[in-house]
């Protein structure tokens, strides 16, 4: 029979264990990603468009270090075309941190697989 002091110290440390484990698993997820060209690894919005009509997107890559958010806030929306350095002299949105936007991702259950991804894109990624 354990007692509670046992049992709390064994869950702590089972606790500190998780952690480790889920931050080597987030190491190798975005070293994965980060070997992937900037266009296969976009995420793209299920419906908001810039203003040149090409979608909204964010590198789930992104890191800031000036930014006063951390972790899943820190990124931010911006136009699929400037993410690709395909964008033109049109007008475009401004950058939306996740912090302020409530954009549906074409990740999301709830966009019944909706995406603003390109259609030659869509078609190798499918």
């Amino acid at each position: 029979m354990f007692t509670y002091e046992e049992l709390i110290s064994e869950a702590r440390s089972c606790d500190e264990q998780a952690k480790k484990l889920r931050k080597q698993a987030q190491e190798i997820r975005h070293a994965e990603l980060k070997a992937k060209a900037v266009g296969d690894r976009l995420v793209y919005s299920a419906y908001a468009r810039c203003p040149c009509g090409a979608g909204l997107a964010y590198d789930p890559c992104f890191e800031d270090e000036n930014s006063v958010f951390v972790g899943p806030l820190s990124g931010y929306w911006d136009c699929s075309a400037i993410l690709l350095g395909a964008a033109g002299s049109t007008k475009h949105t401004a950058k939306l941190p996740f912090a302020f936007y409530d954009i549906l991702s074409e990740g999301q259950p709830s966009a019944c697989g909706a995406t603003t991804r390109p259609q030659t894109i869509a078609v190798q990624q499918s």
